[in-house]
């Protein structure tokens, strides 16, 4: 799967940030009212780790 680095808004200063460096997208487990999972993938690496719902990341649709 290719994967662009779109990089994410903050919610906080209101800027979208490294553009081309990174890239994280929302998953659909929530963690509670105000956070998500989400998965950042930069280079080799790879997490899950959990965002305030604020922020803007990526969305990417997979099926089933």
């Amino acid at each position: 799967m290719k994967i662009c680095p779109a990089g994410y808004y903050s919610s906080t200063s209101s800027n979208y940030n490294d553009l081309g460096s990174f890239t994280e997208f929302w998953s659909s487990t929530e963690t509670d009212d105000s956070n998500a999972n989400s998965l950042y993938v930069y280079k080799n690496t790879a997490f899950v780790h959990y965002d305030n719902k604020k922020g803007g990341r990526s969305v990417r649709c997979i099926k089933d």
